[in-house]
């Protein structure tokens, strides 16, 4: 998985990155994929299926797909008559407050219209028939350039780039998409509350933290932090810490021989029929399931 680039914040957590993948060639491989980033990606190469909450879609060079925070897709089928028909993806992943943290002028979430407030029946592969299609190509062209260049202020131009792209999916793409930016930026004045309880998530996710813990950190009663947080990030905090101890679960099933009750509790577990649990709930296999994968 080369990495054309990433941003980190003021804690060292990654909030924007851009990345290639690439997979074999394979047939009726379904492994649950979700995480706590919006997802755009464009496919460079390779033909197969995507299989997503919103549908079964072919893939073809040169489609653009979009995900938002903890919807399930998988790349289950790659064409190919050899090994060296797979399948490469240019991949950018940015967490929603890249784009409302409280350093933004502009204090709103209306930006991720794009992704929060499309309906359940819409494709998650954008419509190559759009006039702008191309623009949204040339795009994600440029913010791969500002990565790869890394020169000065090369955040601030990946971020500017980000916003005109999202702007441009809002506008031309999800038309109908339900206008909350009032409410949102109602919200969204809770900007720095809310990245200082995911700063808190992000570096205790595998401790025994509670509700009120993280609330606190937001300086907020639990209740109203809970309607903030998923308004502003399209999940629940639960829903958060579960995917990013499901991501550490899955590094250590692949990179350490520990067992998965040792791999449990290391990752903020109290018993494997939780974890377990959770586990499958995410990715579609239990621990078990995924590791014996690993060896195909």
């Amino acid at each position: 998985m080369p990495e054309i680039g990433k941003i980190l914040n003021n804690s060292g957590t990654t909030v924007c990155r851009m990345f290639i993948s690439e997979a074999a060639r394979c047939r009726n491989r379904y492994r649950n994929h979700k995480h706590t980033e919006f997802e755009i990606s464009l496919i460079l190469k390779g033909n197969g299926l995507y299989d997503t909450e919103r549908g079964r879609e072919n893939i073809c060079p040169g489609d653009v797909f979009m995900y938002s925070t903890g919807e399930y897709h998988c790349i289950t089928d790659i064409f190919g008559e050899s090994d060296e028909d797979g399948m490469l993806l240019l991949n950018l992943h940015f967490s929603p407050n890249f784009v409302w943290s409280a350093g933004n002028d502009y204090l709103s979430n209306g930006y991720l219209g794009a992704f929060f407030e499309r309906g359940k029946e819409t494709s998650a592969k954008l419509d190559r028939r759009n006039a702008r299609f191309s623009d949204v190509t040339a795009m994600l062209g440029g913010i791969r350039a500002e990565f790869s260049n890394g020169g000065y202020g090369y955040e601030v131009m990946v971020k500017a780039k980000l916003l005109e792209l999202l702007v441009l999916l809002r506008r031309e793409f999800f038309p109908s998409a339900e206008n909350g930016d009032g409410k949102n930026s109602a919200y969204a004045l809770h900007a720095g509350g809310i990245e200082r309880a995911i700063d808190f998530m992000d570096k205790n996710f595998a401790g025994a933290v509670t509700l009120e813990e993280i609330a606190r950190e937001a300086y907020m009663p639990r209740t109203y932090f809970c309607a903030v947080f998923k308004k502003l990030n399209g999940m629940t905090p639960w829903q958060y810490i579960n995917i990013r101890r499901i991501d550490e679960a899955l590094a250590l099933l692949k990179h350490s021989d520990d067992t998965v009750l040792k791999i449990a509790v290391r990752c903020g577990f109290n018993n494997t029929a939780n974890f377990n649990r959770i586990f499958k709930k995410i990715t579609g296999l239990t621990p078990a399931e995924y590791r014996k994968s690993l060896q195909k």
